[in-house]
Protein backbone atom coordinates (compact mmCIF):
# COMPACT_ATOMS: atom_id res chain seq x y z
CA UNK A 1 0.00 0.00 0.00
CA UNK A 2 2.88 2.38 0.81
CA UNK A 3 4.35 1.85 -2.69
CA UNK A 4 1.14 3.11 -4.34
CA UNK A 5 1.13 6.19 -2.08
CA UNK A 6 4.67 7.11 -3.18
CA UNK A 7 3.81 6.51 -6.84
CA UNK A 8 0.76 8.78 -6.64
CA UNK A 9 2.80 11.43 -4.82
CA UNK A 10 5.44 11.44 -7.54
CA UNK A 11 2.76 11.57 -10.24
CA UNK A 12 1.05 14.48 -8.49
CA UNK A 13 4.35 16.35 -8.25
CA UNK A 14 4.94 15.95 -11.99
CA UNK A 15 1.42 17.15 -12.73
CA UNK A 16 1.93 20.29 -10.61
CA UNK A 17 5.20 21.08 -12.38
CA UNK A 18 3.49 20.56 -15.72
CA UNK A 19 0.72 22.97 -14.80
CA UNK A 20 3.23 25.61 -13.74
CA UNK A 21 5.06 25.27 -17.02
CA UNK A 22 1.92 25.37 -19.14
CA UNK A 23 2.07 29.16 -19.49
CA UNK A 24 5.56 29.20 -21.05
CA UNK A 25 7.77 27.07 -23.27
CA UNK A 26 11.50 26.63 -23.60
CA UNK A 27 12.23 25.85 -19.97
CA UNK A 28 15.88 25.08 -19.48
CA UNK A 29 17.42 25.96 -16.13
CA UNK A 30 16.74 27.43 -12.72
CA UNK A 31 17.38 31.04 -11.86
CA UNK A 32 20.91 31.84 -10.81
CA UNK A 33 20.11 35.24 -9.28
CA UNK A 34 17.82 34.80 -6.28
CA UNK A 35 18.47 38.35 -5.09
CA UNK A 36 17.26 40.05 -8.26
CA UNK A 37 14.72 42.82 -7.91
CA UNK A 38 16.07 44.45 -4.80
CA UNK A 39 15.71 48.14 -4.06
CA UNK A 40 18.75 50.41 -4.42
CA UNK A 41 20.08 52.63 -1.62
CA UNK A 42 17.37 55.23 -2.29
CA UNK A 43 14.57 52.64 -2.11
CA UNK A 44 13.89 52.74 -5.86
CA UNK A 45 13.00 49.40 -7.37
CA UNK A 46 15.46 48.32 -10.01
CA UNK A 47 14.58 45.94 -12.84
CA UNK A 48 14.31 42.39 -11.59
CA UNK A 49 15.74 40.77 -14.68
CA UNK A 50 18.53 42.21 -16.76
CA UNK A 51 17.86 41.18 -20.32
CA UNK A 52 20.20 42.44 -22.99
CA UNK A 53 18.53 44.46 -25.72
CA UNK A 54 18.19 42.31 -28.77
CA UNK A 55 17.12 42.47 -32.33
CA UNK A 56 13.72 40.83 -32.35
CA UNK A 57 13.73 40.62 -36.14
CA UNK A 58 10.62 42.76 -36.53
CA UNK A 59 10.17 43.80 -40.17
CA UNK A 60 10.12 47.59 -40.63
CA UNK A 61 6.58 47.56 -42.02
CA UNK A 62 5.34 45.78 -38.90
CA UNK A 63 7.37 47.99 -36.55
CA UNK A 64 5.68 51.06 -38.01
CA UNK A 65 2.10 49.84 -37.54
CA UNK A 66 0.14 52.18 -35.28
CA UNK A 67 -1.94 50.58 -32.54
CA UNK A 68 -5.56 50.90 -33.73
CA UNK A 69 -6.94 50.42 -30.20
CA UNK A 70 -7.04 53.41 -27.85
CA UNK A 71 -5.54 52.71 -24.42
CA UNK A 72 -8.81 53.50 -22.65
CA UNK A 73 -10.16 51.84 -19.50
CA UNK A 74 -11.92 49.09 -21.46
CA UNK A 75 -8.81 48.21 -23.43
CA UNK A 76 -6.61 48.18 -20.33
CA UNK A 77 -9.11 45.99 -18.49
CA UNK A 78 -9.20 43.48 -21.37
CA UNK A 79 -5.40 43.57 -21.63
CA UNK A 80 -5.08 42.90 -17.91
CA UNK A 81 -7.45 39.91 -18.20
CA UNK A 82 -5.31 38.41 -20.96
CA UNK A 83 -2.06 39.21 -19.13
CA UNK A 84 -3.34 37.62 -15.91
CA UNK A 85 -4.36 34.43 -17.66
CA UNK A 86 -1.47 34.01 -20.08
CA UNK A 87 1.54 36.19 -19.24
CA UNK A 88 1.86 36.57 -15.49
CA UNK A 89 3.44 33.13 -14.96
CA UNK A 90 6.51 34.23 -16.91
CA UNK A 91 6.54 38.04 -16.73
CA UNK A 92 5.23 38.38 -13.15
CA UNK A 93 2.51 40.48 -11.55
CA UNK A 94 4.35 43.74 -12.22
CA UNK A 95 5.89 42.89 -15.60
CA UNK A 96 9.41 42.44 -14.23
CA UNK A 97 10.12 39.07 -15.84
CA UNK A 98 10.03 37.45 -12.42
CA UNK A 99 6.99 35.19 -12.64
CA UNK A 100 6.99 31.74 -11.04
CA UNK A 101 7.80 30.04 -14.35
CA UNK A 102 10.01 32.88 -15.58
CA UNK A 103 12.44 32.13 -12.76
CA UNK A 104 13.44 28.87 -14.46
CA UNK A 105 13.61 30.11 -18.03
CA UNK A 106 16.80 30.83 -19.93
CA UNK A 107 16.82 33.38 -21.37
CA UNK A 108 14.77 35.19 -18.77
CA UNK A 109 11.47 36.80 -19.74
CA UNK A 110 11.75 40.47 -20.59
CA UNK A 111 11.17 43.12 -17.94
CA UNK A 112 8.57 45.46 -19.48
CA UNK A 113 10.07 48.35 -17.51
CA UNK A 114 13.51 48.02 -19.15
CA UNK A 115 14.65 50.92 -21.33
CA UNK A 116 15.07 48.81 -24.46
CA UNK A 117 11.45 47.64 -24.11
CA UNK A 118 10.19 51.20 -23.60
CA UNK A 119 11.87 52.09 -26.89
CA UNK A 120 9.98 49.41 -28.82
CA UNK A 121 7.07 50.68 -30.87
CA UNK A 122 3.57 49.32 -30.34
CA UNK A 123 3.97 47.63 -33.72
CA UNK A 124 7.12 45.86 -32.49
CA UNK A 125 5.43 44.70 -29.28
CA UNK A 126 2.46 43.48 -31.29
CA UNK A 127 4.74 41.57 -33.68
CA UNK A 128 6.68 39.96 -30.82
CA UNK A 129 3.45 39.02 -29.06
CA UNK A 130 2.05 37.58 -32.28
CA UNK A 131 5.13 35.67 -33.47
CA UNK A 132 6.98 34.90 -30.23
CA UNK A 133 10.75 35.01 -29.84
CA UNK A 134 12.82 32.20 -31.27
CA UNK A 135 15.20 30.59 -28.78
CA UNK A 136 13.18 31.72 -25.77
CA UNK A 137 10.09 30.76 -23.80
CA UNK A 138 8.08 33.50 -25.52
CA UNK A 139 5.30 31.77 -27.42
CA UNK A 140 3.45 33.06 -30.45
CA UNK A 141 0.08 34.30 -29.17
CA UNK A 142 -1.80 33.77 -32.42
CA UNK A 143 -4.55 31.96 -30.51
CA UNK A 144 -5.76 35.37 -29.32
CA UNK A 145 -7.74 37.56 -31.70
CA UNK A 146 -5.79 40.45 -33.23
CA UNK A 147 -7.79 43.00 -31.25
CA UNK A 148 -6.97 41.23 -27.99
CA UNK A 149 -3.24 41.32 -28.80
CA UNK A 150 -3.51 45.11 -29.23
CA UNK A 151 -5.27 45.34 -25.85
CA UNK A 152 -2.35 43.36 -24.41
CA UNK A 153 0.14 45.82 -25.92
CA UNK A 154 -1.77 48.67 -24.26
CA UNK A 155 -1.65 46.85 -20.93
CA UNK A 156 2.09 46.10 -21.26
CA UNK A 157 2.69 49.84 -21.54
CA UNK A 158 1.18 50.38 -18.07
CA UNK A 159 4.26 48.75 -16.52
CA UNK A 160 6.37 51.55 -17.97
CA UNK A 161 4.54 54.38 -16.21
Amino acid sequence: MRKHHVTWSVLAAFMIVGLLLSGCAGVSKASEDPGAGSADSEGVEEPTVEVEPKDYGVPADDANIINPIAADDGSLQRGEEIYSSSCVKCHGEEGRGDGSVGAILDPKPVDFRAEHVKELSDGELFYITTHGVEGSGMLAFTFFEEEDRWHLVNYMRTFQE
